[in-house]
């Protein structure tokens, strides 16, 4: 059983609460991410307020749901998607009526059974946080983008993971880590809007990774 909420008072202790947690019949729960780049994101979340509403597209291996459920607020909502079952196995344990609740929707993102399924969840929630890190292929990312700031609010953060290219995008070395085309959409959106970028240094070293955050403001 995972401690309680109190007995988490930073970013480190999360951290190292879910590396010692092991479910019984399920697969080992991961944060499938540079931790420096991820402390330094959540820090910026806790300065700014931590969201009170946060929609999640990838959900993985369960890690950073883990996260938005242990750092946001009394009363918050986290709806988080993955096209694979095992995600919903992983994340019901988050699920605390009482505290704040953790919804998991398993279905393809582009798909209307999937975003109908998003709009019920959050029960006229508006977004304050959408988190994409699903299909990683240029038109796959931009459509989760299209598709969900939808229903983010006048003054939301739309925040996207493995925005940095990998070393094959960048060289022509193939390596095991593959962040897809996410930095192209990425270069695109940054110029139109006010961004934050959490990329560990130097920049010229790195193989994929890096998070990368824009205001988001409603078109007028």
């Amino acid at each position: 059983m995972l401690l309680p909420r109190s007995a988490v008072t930073d970013i480190d202790a999360a951290a190292g609460l879910l590396k010692e947690f092991r479910p019984a019949t399920l697969p080992r729960i991961y944060l499938n991410q540079r931790f420096s780049e991820w402390k330094r994101f959540l820090q910026f979340l806790q300065k700014r307020g931590f969201p009170q509403t946060i929609l999640e597209i990838g959900t993985g291996r369960g890690g950073s749901t883990f996260f938005w459920s242990r750092f946001s607020p009394a009363g918050a909502r986290v709806v988080t998607v993955d096209i694979a079952e095992r995600a919903a196995q992983l994340v019901k344990i988050y699920d605390r009526p009482s505290v704040n609740s953790v919804h998991c929707i398993t279905g393809d993102s582009r798909s209307a059974e999937t975003i109908g399924a998003v709009r019920r969840a959050l029960d006229g929630r508006a977004v304050d946080l959408l988190y994409i890190d699903g299909d990683h292929t240029y038109a796959g990312v931009k459509s989760d983008y299209e598709r969900f700031a939808l229903f983010c609010g006048e003054s939301s953060l739309i925040a996207f993971h493995d925005i940095h290219p990998d070393f094959f995008h960048a060289r022509g070395v193939q390596t095991p880590c593959d962040s897809g085309d996410v930095y192209r959409f990425w270069d695109e959106l940054k110029a139109r809007h006010v961004f934050h970028d959490f990329v560990e240094e130097p920049r010229a070293e790195m193989d994929g990774f890096g998070i990368g955050v824009i205001e988001y403001r409603r078109p007028g």
